[in-house]
């Protein structure tokens, strides 16, 4: 999970989607929408000072940067293909982001 000042973005393993939730959250809250565009199988989740979203994907081993506003239509601006070097695959399972 990532959180943003306004939303907090939410990975499952096992899916193709990132739950996004409008704040505050509260025992009742279901996600706003679902980011699906360039999702797959994702596993960790940072935001950055501009408000970017990273999303670090299993299936495919890349991370896929998304640009605010976010919404159900939202596709990468950006993916970064994680490799060994050698062809092989990375899990990544989560994400820094510095300052």
């Amino acid at each position: 999970a990532a959180i943003s000042a306004t939303q907090l973005f939410v990975t499952s393993v096992g899916t193709t989607r990132v739950d996004v939730y409008n704040l505050p959250i509260t025992a009742a809250s279901v996600p706003a929408f679902s980011i699906t565009n360039g999702v797959n199988i994702p596993e960790a989740a940072a935001v950055d000072a501009a408000g970017n979203l990273y999303v670090g994907n299993l299936g495919n081993s890349t991370v896929t940067v998304y640009a605010p506003q976010f919404s159900a239509a939202s596709a990468p601006t950006t993916t970064l293909n994680v490799t060994d070097g050698g062809g092989g695959a990375f899990q990544i399972f989560s994400i820094a982001i510095g300052r």
